[in-house]
């Protein structure tokens, strides 16, 4: 089965073959930069997304590696924008 990149993805391959200017490029490498922040960043807080929670009652267990790496993960996509 063939899947469909991410936009982000999508529109980096079309700046790097159809880029005539040095901003197309710049262009690709800013949303290069852009999908892996967020994929950190996605990655860093999943432990966040409750399994187990409802509208009414929600519980949350989180371990300190997680926090520090939720926080570091946000101090790195800050430190890059």
């Amino acid at each position: 089965m063939k899947t469909t990149p991410p936009k982000a993805l999508q529109f980096n391959a079309f700046f790097n073959y159809h880029g005539f200017f040095a901003s197309d490029r710049d262009v690709a490498i800013e949303l290069r930069r852009l999908y892996a922040v967020n994929s950190d960043l996605v990655a860093a807080l999943q432990p966040f997304i409750l399994a187990n929670s409802s509208e009414d009652n929600m519980i949350l267990v989180v371990r300190t590696a997680d926090i520090t790496k939720a926080r570091a993960a946000v101090a790195k996509a800050g430190e890059q924008a």
